[in-house]
């Protein structure tokens, strides 16, 4: 029996256009009578994730920027703090690497200095509640994830670069085509979904989870209901038992229909 189900957001539950599926609200509300508890599990933001799911905001469980920052009953039960000594250290590798824009993400907001009017427009899709800054220094807040949009492609960019020098220290994800997203050591969204089923007594046999790029696979890997969205690269369709209809063919509704 499925007890608990975890989605990935873009390219997984969002369609082309980044909007919920028409009758995911309907879907929602059958999964909480049966009982079965539902998580969006995101590189997003919270505020952005509250936003998307009106008007059942509240009743959403979100592990939200990778895993870096668990919402559940409307309130945050898990954040993970990165020192400032780290976020130095990473600001000053990012000033080395030619066209991206870094977002600090905290507890009150994002964060960002000005940027060109392509990269305003990939942020603005994500990040809703941020303030753009002229220096780092006016920061007044606990940051716990550093996004780095990258205009160039990231798994060919910034990546490697990145992967080379924090993959001890940090945890280094592609979290989109233009997205890296760095958190401290071993959080990730499947350390987060891991941590919640311990909390509610939710087995690896009772789980389903649905993703479609790399920050997905620790998710993956931490259900038995695996799912792969059929529009993802074929490198990651080895992660999942299942494949899933693609995200524009409202794959992630059609497959918990079928199960539940």
């Amino acid at each position: 029996m499925i007890k608990l189900i975890a989605t990935d957001m873009d390219g997984t539950l969002l369609d082309g256009e980044g909007n919920l599926p028409t009758d995911f609200i309907e879907t929602f509300y059958e999964l909480k009578n049966k009982g079965i508890k539902f998580i969006a599990a995101s590189g997003r933001p919270y505020y952005t994730l509250y936003q998307n799911f009106d008007p059942v905001s509240d009743d959403i469980t979100y592990i939200a920027d990778n895993g870096a920052m668990v919402v559940e009953n409307g309130k945050i039960t898990s954040y993970e703090k990165m020192e400032e000594k780290v976020i130095k250290e990473v600001l000053e590798a990012c000033e080395k690497i030619d066209n991206i824009t870094v977002i600090l993400c905290g507890l009150k907001r994002s964060y960002h200095k000005p940027c060109s009017k392509e990269a305003l427009n990939e942020i603005n899709k994500y990040y809703i509640k941020k303030n753009v800054i002229k220096d780092y220094s006016e920061i007044d807040d606990i940051i716990f994830k550093i996004s780095i949009l990258d205009l160039g492609k990231a798994k060919y960019n910034s990546f490697p670069i990145f992967k080379e020098k924090f993959d001890q220290s940090l945890s280094v994800v592609i979290s989109g085509e233009v997205w890296v997203d760095f958190t401290n050591k071993g959080i990730d969204k499947g350390n987060a979904l891991k941590l919640f089923r311990e909390k509610h007594d939710i087995a690896f046999e009772e789980t389903m989870a649905f993703g479609d790029f790399f920050n997905d696979v620790g998710m993956l890997k931490n259900a038995y209901y695996s799912f792969v969205m059929e529009n993802a690269s074929d490198e990651m369709k080895k992660y999942g038992r299942f494949i899933a209809k693609k995200n524009t063919e409202n794959g992630v509704i059609e497959e918990i229909k079928k199960y539940i």
